[in-house]
């Protein structure tokens, strides 16, 4: 203990003090405790009703039996199709090559969790100077459980082709844990409502000794890869253990998708098939496991105790709500009058829907208010914009019109939206972060503030084409403000006039998270997914 005290003191002191202690806690990990050795109190710890949540392993049918085309010959020799005279049209090859049946022996475990948890443990690290070091780090892990409960397998008469029943049978099971924490959640004004974040399961040594001492000593939990070393028999069950790392502490909604449960498979088309190349046409996609939660994200002071099941679609109807109250309760906040401001630049606010892709495109609104303002007499342009993004803004724009080279014969407004657009034109977001910084300096975040308060007049001015009673919003929450907006969308008989309101309440992103949100699915804290990776 006093050699490892000193090289965690002196982690410079050279290689052998730096490594030891490193070494010393790798073994630790990866060697098992034996409980009859150990000291350890005999019998498992028992965990109070509830702290298991257990998902039975699926048995649908339609994994053991599938039906697609063989696209092999009814895409790439689709020529070949022709209508006989006296056989039936179902005897020739490409009508033979559609709908065909594909058995499969299917197997899926039981699985069982606890809530994610947060430990703090030493991991190595190389610092800036190449040396390996140990630091302190707060890594997320899951607890689980996995059970062999057996095989299936569709019993099919091949004369008659009928389907007849489901066939049980036991057999061994290799299980390949693959974990991935993921997140919908923009977590910044320049993410906007949403950004794509996912975090692999990690091999994470010298987490595993703490882990089991603070979760049950008395058992041995397996890291993925320990756990897919040897195959479980036929009711047996293996306790397991992911975890992950840097996973950002602002993170209010996520989920888990666990695959290696099932080898169901099924296909997809694929978005760059070609039709010379059979590869292209479709793909695998593997069953995963999709458990969801949520908790109050914190950078200071990360509460483990908070994290809870959720439900699927829980982030999308939350973060549209949210957007709903964000337009409802603006005007009021920042004494602006967007409805007004934006008929006296005379811009339709659908034209301040900003394009999909990149963080960078949120700016682009801003620069068509700015053009549109241009155009105005000089007088009456600080009243234009005063109405767009409230008396805070016109502040804002000042300084930075003053921080933008003055260009002669071009106007102020037309310089800044200049500036604005060559930046949004840089895909790399800390690349854009430093030539917004080289051009304004500390003002550089209000280029980010302006670019909110633009989209968020344009959401005012939809909220205000539905024709919503404002009285109806006053008071409710994130929830029950999406249930308003969705009951008044779908009163509108149009649907290209309710996509785009859709599209103006919550931009190019939100077509797809409103779609999932309307989903019949609210109370569903997990669910069974076929997918290619991530998508």
């Amino acid at each position: 203990m006093k050699t490892m005290d000193f090289c965690m003191k002196n982690p410079g002191r050279g290689s052998l003090r730096t490594v030891f202690p490193l070494i010393v806690m790798v073994l630790l990990a990866v060697t098992p405790v034996d409980r009859e050795t150990s000291g350890a109190p005999p019998g498992y710890r028992s965990l109070a009703p509830g702290a298991l949540t257990v998902i039975t392993a699926d048995t649908s049918a339609e994994d053991t039996l599938r039906r697609r085309d063989l696209s092999e010959v009814t895409v790439l020799q689709a020529d070949m199709a022709w209508t006989p005279k006296q056989a039936k049209l179902a005897t020739t090859l490409v009508e033979r090559a559609k709908q065909r049946d594909f058995q499969f022996d299917v197997w899926c475990l039981e699985f069982a969790f606890k809530m994610p948890r947060l430990i703090a443990v030493n991991v190595p690290v190389v610092d800036a100077g190449g040396q390996l070091t140990l630091s302190r780090k707060r890594c997320w892990y899951l607890v689980y459980r996995v059970k062999n409960v057996g095989w299936r397998r569709t019993v099919v008469d091949q004369e008659k082709g009928t389907q007849l029943t489901i066939e049980t049978f036991d057999g061994p099971i290799r299980f390949m844990p693959h974990f991935v924490l993921e997140s919908l959640e923009g977590l910044s004004e320049e993410e906007g409502i949403s950004a794509y974040r996912a975090y692999l399961d990690r091999l994470v040594p010298s987490a595993m000794p703490a882990i089991r001492q603070r979760e049950d000593p008395a058992r041995r939990f397996l890291d993925s890869a320990s756990m897919a070393e040897e195959e479980l028999a036929p009711g047996e069950e293996r306790w397991g253990v992911a975890v992950w790392e840097d996973v950002d502490p602002r993170i209010d909604y996520f989920s888990i998708y666990v695959r290696g449960l099932t080898n169901a498979i099924d296909w997809k088309p694929r978005d760059d098939r070609r039709v010379d190349d059979p590869t292209t046409l479709s793909r695998d996609t593997l069953k995963s496991l999709r458990l969801d939660f949520w908790r109050p994200g914190d950078t200071r002071d990360e509460v483990e105790e908070e994290m809870n099941i959720g439900y699927a679609g829980i982030f999308e109807r939350t973060a549209l709500g949210v957007e709903v109250l964000n337009a409802f309760r603006r005007p009021e906040l920042t004494a602006a009058n967007p409805v007004e401001g934006l008929a006296t630049l005379t811009i339709d606010w659908a034209d301040l829907v900003e394009p999909s892709g990149g963080a960078g495109v949120r700016i682009l609104p801003l620069t068509t208010v700015l053009r549109a303002a241009a155009d105005l007499p000089v007088a009456e342009q600080p009243a234009a914009l005063r109405a767009v993004v409230g008396d805070l803004g016109v502040a804002y724009l000042d300084e930075l019109l003053d921080l933008v080279p003055k260009q002669q014969d071009v106007s102020p407004l037309v310089a800044l939206a200049s500036v604005l657009e060559d930046v949004a034109q840089v895909p790399d977001t800390a690349t854009r972060r430093q030539k917004l910084t080289t051009i304004f300096g500390a003002a550089a975040r209000r280029v980010d503030w302006l670019a909110r308060e633009t989209i968020l007049a344009r959401q005012v001015v939809a909220l205000d084409a539905t024709n919503i009673d404002p009285q109806t919003l006053a008071g409710t929450g994130p929830q029950q403000a999406f249930e308003i907006i969705v009951d008044r969308l779908q009163q509108i008989a149009d649907p290209a006039t309710r996509q785009r309101l859709i599209e103006g309440l919550f931009g190019p992103r939100g077509a797809a998270l409103y779609a999932e949100a309307t989903k019949q699915h609210e109370g569903i804290d997990h669910a069974w997914v076929f997918r290619y990776e991530i998508e």
